[in-house]
């Protein structure tokens, strides 16, 4: 959407007049400009908004009252619109035109035109365009599911899946209501690798004695997890901190342990506190980014301790509660809107007083880069 900044005189939610005399609905948060501006999207009047604090005003003359927003048609029609489906150029039967009456009791038009085609059909943008609405799909799995791009909305759809395909797990996250599908959004890359999930001694002594592919420990052990995220359009070498990370203990067939029947997160970054000392609770040595002299950027995090609402303290997992047996250590990193990447590693935790490893010494305050 391209449309001058207006501005609110004081901040405001749900329905409000603003300067000309038009009322501003349903306006969406869309992004935090700066420290006290706020950018929303007010889609009743196709205006992108600035809504800012007293004190964060600029000079900036009001949006002209003689300014009328509208769908530009001469320019979209200068370009051939395809049809969504193949073959692009048609011929296909349609099956409802734009004008139509619709709903149970004549309430309202119909506002597209629909054509046939068979269920499970592939259907493809016909137009590149920005995706300007916060809430870009709706109505999920009904029949008006819809996904609006730029200037064109896709109805009767299945965004991001094909008729008798369940979600892709990996690509998508759901909301769900109760137990209605409601929304989809796409995934960001939040990443595990494959060796993301370290396990040492209570004295950072690495455990690496394995048989039949599983590691060996017991007694009081402390858990490293290698894990980054990225935004789009991220360089492929960028790396970002995830916002938690945890870990947790499963049997083989996949149920939790006692005592980790629900995911918790042990490092959650919803603020930070002011103990220096804080970053070597929480980063195991190797950690920090290449303009420190590290060769990439790494985050290692040591789930085994805490950080809560900005405090950091040391911890360790006592495994001697535990029944010895194979078992499954599942690690995991989440961003702040709830993408998660897990990572299992198969484990067999062995009775006390049985030692499973060596090696040498893992400093507990490791250099963070």
């Amino acid at each position: 959407m391209t449309a001058p900044l207006g501005r609110w005189p004081e901040p405001v939610s749900g329905s409000a007049t603003v300067r000309g005399g038009r009322r501003c609905s349903a306006a969406r948060p869309a992004s935090l400009l700066r420290p006290g501006q706020l950018v929303v999207a007010d889609a009743g009047n196709a205006l992108v908004r600035l809504v800012a604090a007293p004190s964060q005003r600029s000079l900036r003359p009001p949006t002209s009252p003689a300014l009328h927003p509208q769908f530009d048609a001469d320019a979209f029609g200068r370009v051939p619109l395809l049809w969504p489906v193949a073959p692009f150029t048609g011929p296909h039967e349609v099956a409802g035109s734009f004008g139509e009456v619709r709903g149970t009791h004549g309430e309202r038009f119909h506002r597209g035109v629909d054509i046939r085609i068979e269920q499970g059909t592939h259907v493809r943008a016909v137009r590149d365009g920005v995706v300007s609405d916060p809430i870009a799909n709706d109505g999920v799995g009904a029949l008006d599911e819809w996904l609006r791009i730029g200037d064109l909305t896709y109805v009767h759809i299945r965004a991001g899946r094909t008729a008798n395909a369940l979600l892709d797990p990996a690509r998508f996250v759901a909301t769900y209501e109760g137990k209605k599908l409601r929304r989809l959004r796409v995934k960001r890359a939040m990443t595990i690798p494959p060796d993301g999930i370290r396990v040492y001694h209570d004295a950072w002594q690495p455990q690496i004695v394995r048989a039949q592919n599983r590691l060996l420990f017991g007694g009081r052990v402390r858990v490293v997890i290698d894990a980054w995220d990225q935004a789009d359009d991220n360089t492929p070498g960028r790396r970002l901190a995830p916002y938690e990370l945890g870990y947790q203990l499963l049997h083989v067939d996949g149920s939790p342990a006692a005592g980790f029947e629900t995911r918790h997160p042990s490092l959650r970054f919803d603020r930070l506190g002011a103990d220096p000392t804080a970053p070597h609770q929480i980063y195991a040595a190797g950690s920090g980014i290449p303009f420190y002299g590290g060769r990439t950027t790494r985050f290692r995090y040591i789930v085994t301790n805490r950080l809560e609402r900005g405090l950091a303290a040391d911890g360790v997992w006592d495994t001697e509660p535990t029944p010895p047996g194979d078992y499954i250590l599942r690690g995991w990193a989440a961003d702040v809107s709830g993408n998660v990447a897990q990572r299992d590693l198969p484990v067999t935790i062995q009775a006390p007083g049985v030692m499973s490893a060596g090696g040498r010494p893992h400093p507990t305050r490791g250099t963070v880069r």
